[in-house]
C-alpha cells in the first residue's frame, strides 16, 4: 500500500520547478534560482486544474476555469498521507519541504485580509467556485478548506521534525490585519505574527465539519493522527520497484 505514493510524491516533485516559473508570473514569487534552490527553500510553486509531468503548470486554457492556485494544496493532501501511513522519517523529509515551501507562498504571497464584511479573517484570493461558477469569488469555500487543511499538514509535519525551522508558531496577537500590505507589495509590519498557527487560524472558512467533528475534508478518507515515535510503525521498510521493474501499461 505504501509504494502507489511514491511516483505521486515524485509527481509533485516535478511540478516545483516549473512550478516556481508560475508562481513569479501570477504571483510575484521568485526564487533567485528555481532549477537549483532546494526544494523547500524556493518562495512556492503554483500549478492550476491541468498540469503534467512535462512541466505544464500555467492555467487552463480558460482562465475562468483554469486559474485554480489550490490545486497544490488539493494534492499535497495525498503527499502528506503517504508519510501518514509510512511513517518513514526520510519520506517525511521529502513531505515536510513540499508542504514548507508552499506554505510559505500562500502565506507571503496569497493570503490576504477579508472585505470589511467578513471580519477579522484572512482569504485566499479570487478563484474559480464551484459554488459561484467561473466568475470567481474571493476566497470560495472549496479553496479555504485546501489551503486551511494544508497549513495544518504543515504543522504536523514541522512538529514530527521538532520544528527546525520555527515555522509553526503560535496565536500570539493573531489578526488578519497582519497580513496588511502597502502600495509597495511589501508588509506594513514585518514583525507581525504570520506564523503557520496564526495563519490556519485565521483562515476565511475552516473546512465543514462532519457530525463526529472532524474535517470532512479529511473524514471523506481515512484520518490518521500524526506520527510519532510512540505510533509510527516498526515493521522493516517495504523496497517500492523501480520503474525498470514494472510492466509498459497498455
Amino acid at each position: 500500500m505504501g509504494c502507489p505514493g511514491e511516483p505521486l510524491i515524485e509527481y509533485v516533485e516535478g511540478l516545483v520547478k516549473p512550478g516556481r516559473v508560475t508562481a513569479k508570473v501570477y504571483a510575484g514569487a521568485e526564487t533567485t534560482n528555481p532549477e537549483t534552490t532546494p526544494i523547500g527553500e524556493g518562495e512556492g510553486y503554483m500549478a492550476h486544474t491541468e498540469n503534467t509531468a512535462y512541466g505544464w503548470t500555467a492555467p487552463g486554457q480558460s482562465f475562468s476555469w483554469g486559474w485554480s492556485p489550490a490545486a497544490v494544496p488539493w494534492i499535497l493532501q495525498n503527499v502528506y498521507e503517504a508519510y501518514e501511513y509510512s511513517g518513514d522519517p526520510a519520506l517525511l523529509n521529502r513531505v515536510y519541504a513540499l508542504l514548507k515551501e508552499e506554505s510559505h507562498f500562500y502565506v507571503n504571497y496569497m493570503l490576504h485580509k477579508a472585505g470589511s464584511s467578513s471580519g477579522d479573517r484572512l482569504t485566499t484570493g479570487v478563484a474559480y467556485s464551484p459554488e459561484q461558477g467561473p466568475l470567481g469569488t474571493d476566497g470560495n469555500t472549496y479553496e479555504s478548506s485546501l489551503v486551511w487543511q494544508m497549513l495544518n499538514d504543515a504543522i504536523e509535519a514541522a512538529k514530527a521534525k521538532g520544528d527546525p525551522d520555527g515555522l509553526v508558531g503560535d496565536t500570539t496577537d493573531c489578526s488578519a490585519n497582519n497580513w496588511a500590505k502597502g502600495d509597495n507589495g511589501n508588509f506594513t509590519d514585518a514583525n507581525a505574527n504570520r506564523s503557520w498557527s496564526c495563519s490556519s487560524r485565521s483562515r476565511s472558512a475552516t473546512p465543514a465539519r462532519s457530525r463526529n467533528g472532524t474535517s470532512k475534508v479529511r473524514s471523506a478518507r481515512r484520518r490518521m493522527d500524526p506520527p510519532s515515535a510512540a505510533t509510527r510503525r516498526t515493521t522493516s521498510t517495504v523496497t517500492c520497484p523501480t520503474c525498470s521493474d514494472c510492466s509498459p501499461v497498455i
